[in-house]
């Protein structure tokens, strides 16, 4: 094979995988919108809460225990989220 036939295949080579990545980078984007569709945001906050609820060492509940702490700091975080946009309003 020539170099310039290697050049050539090398090409051919980047621009598939260019339209790969492109490809799916494109499903990704799609997939991350649907979850954004189907998940409310105290599902969303509680998810958070709960991340650092069991990355602590100190926490040996159940987890049924963590969840509804999770929750409930989800629903704090509500309800100071409301406040917050009553107070811009004003």
């Amino acid at each position: 094979m020539t170099d310039e036939q290697l050049l050539e295949y090398r090409r051919v080579k980047l621009l598939e995988r260019d339209k790969q990545l492109a490809k799916l980078q494109e499903e990704n984007s799609k997939l991350r919108e649907d979850i954004r569709e189907g998940i409310s945001l105290r599902d969303h906050f509680a998810g958070l809460a709960m991340q650092s609820l069991l990355t602590k060492a100190s926490i040996t509940v159940g987890s049924d225990s963590v969840a509804m702490a999770a929750y409930h700091v989800a629903h704090q975080m509500l309800k100071e989220r409301s406040r917050g946009e009553k107070r811009d309003d004003t």
